[in-house]
C-alpha cells in the first residue's frame, strides 16, 4: 500500500515539472547592430553600463568620459 502513494506521488511530481517546465518561452535574439544601439542610447542617457558602474572615484569617471568622448570624435572623423 505505501509502494503505491509512493509511486502515485511520483508520477504527480513529475507531471507537474513538465507542465512548468513546458510553460517556458524563449526570448526573441536581438541583432548585433539592435545591441549596439541599445548600448549607446543608454550610454547617452548617462546610464554606466557593464563595467562603467565598477568605478568608484570621481577622478576615474572623468577620464572614462574624456576617454568616450575622444572615441566619439574619432568616429565621427572616420565616417567623414
Amino acid at each position: 500500500m505505501k509502494t503505491t502513494y509512493l509511486f502515485i506521488a511520483g508520477l504527480i511530481s513529475l507531471s507537474t515539472n513538465a507542465v512548468f517546465a513546458a510553460e517556458t518561452t524563449t526570448p526573441v535574439p536581438k541583432t548585433r547592430a539592435e545591441v549596439v544601439a541599445e548600448l549607446a542610447q543608454a550610454r547617452a542617457q548617462g546610464e554606466e553600463v557593464g563595467m562603467e558602474g565598477m568605478i568608484w572615484y570621481e577622478a576615474q569617471k572623468a577620464e572614462l568620459a574624456k576617454a568616450n568622448a575622444a572615441k566619439k570624435e574619432t568616429a565621427k572623423a572616420d565616417k567623414k
